[in-house]
C-alpha cells in the first residue's frame, strides 16, 4: 500500500490509500510518529481520536468511502482537537473524491 498507494495531505493529516483491495471491506489503520509524541500515552490518545473521527466520518460519508485500505497519519507535535481532526478529515475525503 505504501509503495503503490495514493497520498493526500490536508493540514496535519496525511491519508495513504489503495482501493485495489480484493475483499469488499474497508481496512483502516492510524499512525502517530514517535518523534512528535515521545509518550505512548499521548500517541494512543491521538490514535483513539483519529479512529473516532474516522468512524463518525464513515457514518456521514458512507457513500464516498469505497472498500480499500486506508492509513491515516498524524504529522504534528501538538495535541489535536476533535473538531480540527473532523474538519481536516472531511477535507481529505473531498480531495480523495475529486
Amino acid at each position: 500500500m505504501f509503495s503503490d498507494g495514493q497520498r493526500i495531505s490536508v493540514g496535519n493529516l496525511q491519508l495513504i490509500y489503495s482501493r485495489f483491495y480484493q475483499n469488499k471491506r474497508i481496512l483502516f489503520s492510524v499512525g502517530v510518529g514517535k518523534k512528535e509524541f515521545h509518550s505512548s500515552v499521548l500517541r494512543n490518545r491521538v490514535k483513539r481520536l483519529l479512529r473516532e473521527v474516522f468512524r463518525s466520518a464513515c457514518n456521514g460519508h458512507a457513500s464516498t468511502i469505497q472498500p480499500g485500505e486506508y492509513f491515516l497519519l498524524y504529522k504534528s507535535s501538538q495535541l489535536p482537537t476533535y473538531d480540527s481532526l473532523k474538519s481536516n478529515l472531511s477535507d481529505l475525503f473531498k480531495e480523495m473524491n475529486n
